[in-house]
């Protein structure tokens, strides 16, 4: 793993240190054991509001937000900063249901603590896994779930759910 473990604007794990370590989790994932959470959140128009405002705004409010995430989260949880305006939340041992309410209670949170001029908002995708998934695919199920919250109009958690396959039309003989 190279690069800093901590990104140096917002004190919250660098993309490299949560690859590693979602590799790990994903590779001691045991089935039978509890499953796996992970949500990525996104500043939602994050560079208009930057050009807005400008980029020393934008990082303070960057901080902010990786501190509303990170006071969300679990001691056990970890929280990284993915790109400029994305973010990603491990969530280890969680079941869907209380994902669900963490990234609802963040998304909350950031529409509460960030000054109402500002109009800052995030969206979030999450997933829950409990089989043997590797960090590719709940990285790529998350990212499918973030599409579907900015999707319908930002300012959203979606969770993601997979596919069965086409939907059968039951009505035809």
């Amino acid at each position: 793993m190279t690069g800093l473990a901590i990104d140096p604007l917002t004190g919250v794990a660098s993309a490299d240190h949560f690859l590693g370590v979602l590799a790990n989790v994903c590779h001691a994932a045991d089935p039978l054991r509890a499953p796996v959470s992970l949500a990525l959140v996104n500043v939602d128009h994050f560079t208009a509001f930057n050009a807005r405002y400008d980029s020393a705004t934008g990082d303070c409010e960057l901080v902010r937000i990786a501190r509303l995430i990170a006071g969300t989260g679990r001691h056990d949880d970890l929280v990284a900063r993915l790109c400029e305006d994305r973010f990603a939340w491990l969530m280890p041992n969680t079941e869907a249901l209380v994902a669900a309410e963490l990234v609802e209670a963040l998304r909350a949170a950031v529409q509460l603590n960030v000054p109402p001029e500002f109009e800052l908002t995030v969206s979030i995708g999450f997933v829950t896994g409990w089989d043997n998934l590797s960090a590719d695919q709940l990285i790529e199920a998350a990212r499918t779930a973030l599409q579907e919250a900015k999707g319908n109009g930002r300012n959203l958690v979606a969770m993601y759910r997979p596919t069965i396959g086409p939907t059968a039309d039951l009505t035809a003989r």
